[in-house]
């Protein structure tokens, strides 16, 4: 459940044609951030968490079954989330996945990388993708 602040923020974005598309360009949390404070809301890092931990449920929820508990496990152990990081190609994340013995391939990440796109707001599985040139 998101924060009261990360509530109103996120209506703001879904009423605003100019915010949505301002959203989809970013490429740092940074940028997400500075627009927070243009637009007059006190963002704490309980606010980011709860905005993220609302993305990263709606965008697994679109992700494909086969693919689904790579993003899971990815999510809750702190060691691949770290080595995930690292990753900045889809190369590397098929291999990373290979380790912990996940058959991930380049058209389920594609898929991933659609799921995150499609999402309104901000989300760091958009940027993620983004980094890896998906989006």
């Amino acid at each position: 459940m998101q924060t009261q602040t990360a509530q109103a923020f996120s209506q703001a974005i879904a009423d605003s044609a100019e915010l949505q598309a301002r959203i989809r360009s970013m490429t740092s949390v940074g940028e997400l951030m500075a627009l927070t404070r243009e637009l007059g809301f006190q963002f704490t890092g309980d606010d980011l968490k709860s905005l993220a931990q609302q993305a990263y449920q709606q965008w697994l929820s679109d992700l494909q079954p086969r693919s689904r508990p790579f993003f899971e496990r990815l999510h809750a152990d702190e060691p691949l989330t770290k080595r995930h990081q690292d990753c900045h190609s889809p190369d590397d994340v098929i291999a990373l996945a290979a380790e912990y013995d996940f058959d991930l391939t380049e058209a389920d990440l594609q898929q991933a990388a659609q799921a995150a796109a499609s999402q309104d707001g901000f989300s760091f599985e958009k940027l993620w993708f983004k980094n890896l040139g998906m989006i």
